[in-house]
Parts: structure tokens; C-alpha cells; sequence
């Protein structure tokens, strides 16, 4: 967040994070399918497991293969006003 505020003067929206995850996902079953075409990408994507900015410590989202949803760990909790984070501009 603090690079993207760098570069834009502005801190990222959620679905930011959305967009960065199957950007991410997707190039990295495309560098990770050997030489193979799109199947073979889908195939690596099944199998693969990487962490993303949200996931906490010892979970990795992943792609399930029966419906190819990607399954991500998700905040639950209050939404407080507090000093503590930093002000959307």
C-alpha cells in the first residue's frame, strides 16, 4: 500500500486487491505451465497454492479445481473509526 500511495497519492480501493490476486494468479500459471499452452496453465492453476497480501501466517489461497473458484481468506469483524489507520484521501 505504501508504494501504491507513492506512486498514485491515493491509497488503493478493495477491489485493488481483488484485481491483483487474479492478475497474479494468472501470470504465475503462465510461468509455471512448462512450455504448455492455455490447458496446461489450467492444469498448474488447479495444483498451485500462493499467498497473497490478506493471507495470514500459514494459509495460502488456492483454485479449486471442481469450479475454478479461488478460495481467499476473508476479514470478518467491526468496522470502528480509529486513529490508528491511515485516512482515505
Amino acid at each position: 500500500m505504501k508504494k501504491f500511495k507513492a506512486k498514485t497519492g491515493r491509497y488503493p480501493s478493495y477491489a485493488a486487491e481483488g484485481a491483483y490476486a487474479g492478475v497474479y494468479f494468472i501470470a504465475e500459471g503462465f510461468a509455471r505451465r512448462d512450455g504448455g499452452g492455455c490447458r496446461q496453465a489450467g492444469a498448474v492453476m488447479e495444483k498451485m497454492k500462493f499467498k497473497l497480501p490478506e493471507d495470514p501466517a500459514g494459509f495460502m489461497s488456492y483454485m479449486r479445481p471442481i469450479d475454478h473458484q479461488v478460495v481467499q481468506m476473508q476479514a470478518i469483524g467491526e468496522t470502528v473509526p480509529t486513529r490508528a489507520s491511515p485516512r482515505r484521501q
